[in-house]
């Protein structure tokens, strides 16, 4: 993928950033450790290429290490745009990126085979927080969040499950809460 300047009319110029499209019903699998290179106009290669989701019925097969530097679904003021997002068995395939934004009035992104520490955002903010109009869903989590920590030396945010307890565990923490009522009142 080829960063290209465009000159307009005007004389402005604009840099069109190298990025991997799918705009509806496309699907791209990632078979090789970073298998797309972004080129700068001179030639030399960035570590991250981008990815643009627009449309419906997007999926992207990760069966490798995969550098993004952004991951931007686009679908304007009215439109949706949804990405199916399929995870390898392997642990150690892992998609990287620097940033996930949302144009779009409504973005999905949908995990199969989700687990946790797959999926990391490298950035050096303290919080790691999505656009409102953004949903990420996962085939074995009801709730997630972004929880700090490293890949590597890089410092981000993994997607995580939140840990919800199980009922057996509910038991056991309103039962210390009540005996610890219990011997509250009796020193008293």
């Amino acid at each position: 993928l080829r960063d290209r300047t465009h000159i307009a009319n005007n004389g402005t110029e604009n840099l069109y950033e190298g990025r991997l499209m799918l705009s509806g019903d496309a699907t791209v699998t990632f078979n090789k450790d970073n298998a797309i290179t972004r080129l700068r106009e001179n030639g030399e290669k960035y570590e991250h290429s981008n990815l643009l989701i627009t449309g419906n019925n997007n999926k992207i097969n990760v069966n490798a290490i995969v550098k993004c530097a952004n991951l931007r679904v686009y679908g304007g003021e009215t439109v949706s745009a949804d990405l199916d997002l399929v995870l390898s068995n392997s642990k150690d395939d892992v998609i990287i990126f620097t940033a996930i934004t949302s144009d779009s009035a409504k973005s999905t992104i949908n995990i199969e085979n989700f687990e946790n520490e797959r999926i990391f955002v490298k950035t050096e903010a303290d919080t790691f927080k999505l656009n409102s109009n953004y949903t990420i869903k996962a085939d074995k989590a009801d709730e997630l969040e972004f929880v700090a920590g490293t890949y590597g030396t890089s410092k981000g945010f993994w997607l995580n499950a939140v840990a919800v307890p199980e009922p057996a565990e509910w038991a056991v923490i309103f039962g210390a809460i009540a005996l610890g009522l219990a011997v509250y009142r009796r020193r008293k």
